[in-house]
């Protein structure tokens, strides 16, 4: 409002669904929290339904084989949770296709996805 920014809606999603209108999404982008859903598929077939026919979902997501000893905060038993097998299972039981891999990150990597 203070800036007079008028295309931008902010809709309170659940766990579960981010309640966001049906085919009216571009791009959605989650960054680090694939891992934080407790329901990923189920979020993410809700999160499908709300792209328009060519959007696209883009994970930016931590990669275990990248992240080091010396990464703060990180705990190398975490490693299978962050490994790219761990998040292109849960992308690809939702039914989205990654069409394109981006590791040019130090220590995530970039799933461009759409819907199957």
């Amino acid at each position: 409002r203070k800036e007079s920014i008028e295309n931008v809606t902010i809709v309170p999603g659940h766990p579960e669904n981010p309640l966001l209108p049906e085919a009216a999404v571009d791009l959605a982008l989650l960054v680090n929290v694939i891992h934080l859903i407790e329901k990923p598929t189920v979020f993410l077939e809700n999160l499908k339904r709300s792209l328009k026919p060519e959007g696209v979902i883009v994970f930016v997501q931590w990669d275990g084989d990248k992240m080091g000893v010396e990464s703060p905060g990180w705990d190398p038993e975490d490693r299978a949770k962050y490994s790219q097998q761990t998040t292109l299972r849960m992308i690809g039981e939702a039914g989205l296709e990654v069409i394109r891999t981006e590791t040019f990150l130090p220590v995530q990597n970039i799933y461009i996805c759409t819907s199957r």
